[in-house]
Parts: structure tokens; sequence; C-alpha cells
């Protein structure tokens, strides 16, 4: 068994220091316990593993599909299946990796959404890139809790260049799944990388894709990347967007994902980085996990929102202080229950990538 345990316990009121937040400010008073259970570090012909998420089996277990590249390459477009572990004890301990899915020519696999669909069946969503100008989600079910998978289809009919994060795809509470997306346009031979935002929506449990439309930006050379979207309890769909910006962007939709009003700078300071956000199971508040930061991915900070996206509490979740420091990066969170959650993330520092290790920590957070 794989097996790292380091016991963090912060007091509250040196979390709330660090952030400038005081017990006045915040409706909540939190303290945190942190865990890291698990570092997958690069090895030998495995020079990154990154990008995962988490699905609870019915038997208990917990399964993480991530990204475990192989030969010497740990850029984006370097070859990469998708490897999976286990774990039986609430994620104290964690198996040897197995190949899920191998990637069959073409860059590699990765990015991994994985999804408990309502009638019962898993759904394991990842991008599999053909070419620089071909990226785009597949899709394939289990029925039987993992140990086999259906074949693969590609959920989008036209072969462009597609982003869909980690621990992204969601269903809604009428059955809808939803796939944010960053679409980057070829020109002239390359990529636009300020991209544009964009959801599609399947109504037949993922069998077909609408495309909705595009989150249409003011300025057009903003970074407009890696959206997520959650569900709130009015039934409107939060998104958030990854900017240049010194902030992420929000918005709102009020039909599914298919339109959004026009998104605008919010109060989550952040890098060029991804933000993730999920709900805190038989409650209306949020959890969420990003870098709150305007330069770097470090430290990344967690908190609890409340049903209209505001702070209720904050704390850093992972910071670095060595040289160079570590990126912490592209979540994911699985809610054991409402006060604990599995958190997984990259947390590296390989010059040009600082994505190669993907760390497992285990937060307990009581009111």
């Amino acid at each position: 068994m794989i097996q790292l345990s380091k016991f963090i316990l912060i007091p509250v009121i040196l979390l709330m220091f660090s952030l400038n937040l005081t017990a006045a400010e915040s409706p909540l008073s939190v303290s945190m316990k942190r865990e890291v259970v698990l570092d997958l570090p690069p090895g030998p012909d495995n020079p990154r593993n990154s990008e995962g998420d988490f699905i609870r089996l019915n038997d208990g277990r917990i399964l993480f599909i991530y990204s475990q590249y192989f030969g010497n390459s740990a850029n984006d477009h370097a070859r990469a299946n998708l490897a999976g572990i286990w774990s039986s004890d609430e994620g104290k301990t964690w198996s040897e990796p197995q190949i899920i899915v191998k990637m069959d020519g073409g860059l590699n696999v990765m990015s991994v959404s994985l999804l408990r669909l309502q009638d019962g069946r898993i759904a394991l969503f990842y991008l599999r890139k053909y070419a620089l100008d071909d990226c785009r989600p597949w899709l394939c079910f289990s029925t039987d809790e993992g140990k086999t998978w259906s074949v693969p289809t590609c959920c989008f009919p036209e072969a462009k260049y597609y982003v869909v994060n980690n621990a992204r795809i969601i269903q809604l509470k009428d059955g809808s799944i939803v796939i944010p997306a960053c679409w980057h346009e070829i020109i002239n031979g390359r990529h636009f990388w300020p991209g544009q935002s964009v959801c599609f929506i399947s109504k037949d449990g993922g069998k077909t894709f609408q495309q909705g439309e595009f989150a249409e930006k003011t300025d057009p050379k903003l970074v407009f990347q890696e959206p997520g979207v959650v569900e709130m309890k009015d039934g409107k769909l939060f998104m958030f967007i990854r900017t240049s910006s010194g902030s992420q962007f929000t918005s709102i939709s009020s039909d599914g994902g298919r339109t959004w009003n026009a998104p605008t700078p919010s109060k989550f300071i952040s890098p060029c980085s991804p933000m993730l956000i999920r709900p805190i199971p038989d409650t209306d508040r949020f959890l969420a996990v990003w870098n709150e930061s305007p330069k770097g991915r470090n430290p990344l900070t967690i908190a609890i929102l409340d049903e209209k996206m505001d702070f209720l509490w904050k704390a850093t979740l992972d910071q670095s202080e060595g040289t160079p420091p570590q990126w912490f990066c592209y979540p994911a969170i699985l809610a054991l229950n409402q006060n604990e959650f599995l958190i997984s993330y990259c947390a590296g520092v390989m010059p040009g990538v600082g994505l190669e290790k993907t760390r497992i920590v285990k937060v307990r957070l009581d009111y």
C-alpha cells in the first residue's frame, strides 16, 4: 500500500490572521485539520502524475483516477495514460496504481472527471489529444463499479481544440450533464490561447451533447480559460473562469448553461490559474479551492461560501516557502461528509511545468 501521513493542525486564529480575516468579518468560526495522505511524485519513466478526480464506490471504497505520464517529457502534450488507485479507509492509505485507459495514438489522454449519474452508472470523462488541433472530451461508463468500462465515445463531433479541466463535469438536478469547456481557435496554425468559454449539455445521459452560447467577453485579448460551473439552490448555474485579469470572472445562467450573462470580475483574487467550487452535502454551502494571489500559484486557499457565493470562512490549504516555491493547482474535491473532504491538486517545482506531482490531503472542518 502507498501511504504518506503528515498530520497538521492549524489553529483558526492563525488562519484568520494570515488572510487578514477577522472574527467580526467571518460569519463562521472554523478550525481546520489537514493531513497529507498521499504524494504521487515522478519517477523513472514517469515524469509527471497530475490532474485527477475522485468517485465513491458502492462498497465504500474511493477511486482516484489521474494522468500518469510515461517517457521523458512532462509537458501537456507528452505521452500519458490514465491510472487509478483505490482507498478502503477513507483516504488514509492507497493501492498501487493500475492503468485504466491507455492512450491509443495521438498525443495523450488526461484531465479526468468522474461522475455518479442519477441512474447509478459511473461516467468517466477525459480529454483525448489526437493532435494540436484536435483535443476533445471522451466518455465511457461503468455498471460494475469501475471493474470494466464501456467502449469510449467522443462527446463533441467536430474536431477542434477544447480544454476541459479535471473534476469539472456535473449533472444537474433535472438530469442534464454539463461540460464546461474552453475553445481555442487555430489561427495561422497556432492556438488562440485567450480562448472562449462555453458549455455543452446532454439531455440523454451522455449520448449526445448540444453546444450552448459562448460567455462573451468584452476584451477579445483577455485570457478566458478553463471554466467551471456549479448548480445553485435556485437552479441557476454559477460559472467561474480563469483569466489574466488578476481575478476569476464569474457569470450566471438561468437556462441550464445554454446562455450566460456578461462575465464580470469577482472577489476571487486569482492568477491565471483554475478554481474549483463544489457543494457541501446536505447544506446550502459550497467549498472552494483556488490560488488567492494575483500573480503566482502559491499559496492554495480553501473557503466556505454561502448560497450567494459570499465568503463565510477561508484559510490557507497549502503554501510553499522553498526555492523555487511549489505551484499548487488543478484541484479535485470529494466530500466524505459535511465536515470531511479529500482534496487533490498538483504540487510541483519542475521548471516550465510545475505540475509533476499530485498530492491528496484529507481536511476536516469543525464549525
